[in-house]
């Protein structure tokens, strides 16, 4: 039986290249105050747990582009899973990884930006 593949779009405004790919529709932008951009390229912030077998492929897969981000531990701070589902959209689960004002999503978005080309624009363009 063939795989369904489904169509993904980050919670963010498109670079130009890939607004195209998107129908050319923006989405509102979460923002966060304490998120700015080193050497031209994007803050990456990702919500976890340690205990989470796909938080720990996520980071993997940043820390393998070469990508720098900041790790934030939800286990045991409902302050903190509060904030993540606040800026995710009411999203429970973990990881959430935001990019710049972007809201990528967990794991699986994750990658499939990585499996689609459109992870590295992402990170240069926010």
């Amino acid at each position: 039986m063939p795989q369904l593949q489904r169509a993904f779009r980050p919670n963010c405004s498109p670079a130009p290249a890939l607004r195209a790919s998107t129908g050319g529709k923006r989405e509102k932008p979460l923002r966060s105050p304490r998120l700015s951009g080193v050497d031209g390229m994007s803050t990456v912030e990702i919500y976890t747990s340690p205990l989470c077998g796909y938080c720990h492929a996520a980071k993997r897969l940043l820390a393998g582009k070469g990508v720098p981000f900041a790790e934030i531990d939800v286990m045991g701070k409902p302050e903190t899973r509060q904030e993540m589902m606040r800026r995710a959209n009411g999203r429970r689960t973990v990881p959430q990884v935001f990019v710049g004002d972007c809201h990528v999503g967990g794991y699986d978005d994750l990658s499939a930006l990585e499996r689609a080309g459109r992870l590295d624009p992402l990170l240069d363009a926010q």
